[in-house]
């Protein structure tokens, strides 16, 4: 299954054979800064998203990093989606962007967006900062491990795991 996401528009859920479980939706990125201006640091968002999330709270989820990319200074660029559990050929394809692209920051609901297992959150955050010098910058932080560690503060929804204390059920599906 490939999730393709119109330009500041819906997603699109649509079936595909020998397709691996990323894509990458991009938006619009700033023209380019005058000479004299800075350039603004690219971001890139990454998801896993289950087959059973609603693509209507997959949007919202969306439009959330990106608000959070831009109140963070950061130009979004695009996303990159993970559909099967345990795949990570989308985050090999976002290591190879962010090099191409030559930006440094990854911007997720939260870490249980990497892995559930905080070791694995943790290698996976260590190869985004070797291999292109990235850093991981999820918008509700305190959401980390496996669900017997944050059994205190998240709440079962039927769509996944939502932290307490988020400014939306969307903003943090994990």
């Amino acid at each position: 299954m490939v999730i393709r996401l119109a330009a500041r528009g819906a997603v699109h859920r649509t079936d595909a054979q020998n397709e691996d479980s990323m894509t990458m939706a991009t938006l619009p990125v700033s023209p380019p800064p005058a000479c004299d201006e800075p350039a603004t640091p690219l971001a890139y968002g990454y998801l896993r998203v289950p087959d059973h999330a609603p693509d209507h709270e997959v949007l919202r989820l969306e439009q959330a990093l990106v608000a959070f990319a831009e109140a963070k200074g950061l130009s979004f660029a695009g996303f990159f989606f993970e559909f099967r559990s345990g795949s990570r050929a989308a985050f090999n394809e976002l290591i190879g962007e962010l090099v191409r692209a030559g930006a440094h920051h990854v911007v997720v609901p939260s870490l249980r967006h990497l892995a559930l297992n905080t070791l694995v959150q943790d290698a996976m955050q260590d190869r985004l900062a070797l291999d292109a010098e990235a850093e991981v910058l999820p918008m509700c932080p305190f959401v980390k491990g496996s669900t017997k560690d944050s059994q205190a503060s998240v709440i079962m929804l039927s769509h996944g795991f939502v932290p307490l204390g988020c400014h939306t059920q969307a903003s943090c599906l994990a």
